[in-house]
């Protein structure tokens, strides 16, 4: 089996989805659209956490 043949033969591992994977992402095999599908989720995530942080810090220097 050649390395293209390899390649082409791993699948990505998240449900529902059966492209060719591009490399790991927390130990499964994932396609280059699941891949940016997670990273837009984390940025998502990170950005309502840290606007709750702001809100906090902001609160608390009002109380000072």
């Amino acid at each position: 089996m050649s390395d293209e043949q390899i390649r082409n033969s791993i699948r990505c591992q998240i449900p529902n989805c059966n492209n060719v994977a591009l490399g790991m992402f927390r130990g499964k095999w994932v396609c280059g659209i699941c891949l940016l599908k997670f990273e837009s989720k984390i940025r998502q995530e990170q950005n309502k956490f840290l606007d709750i942080v702001e809100k906090e810090i902001s609160e608390e220097n009002e109380n000072k």
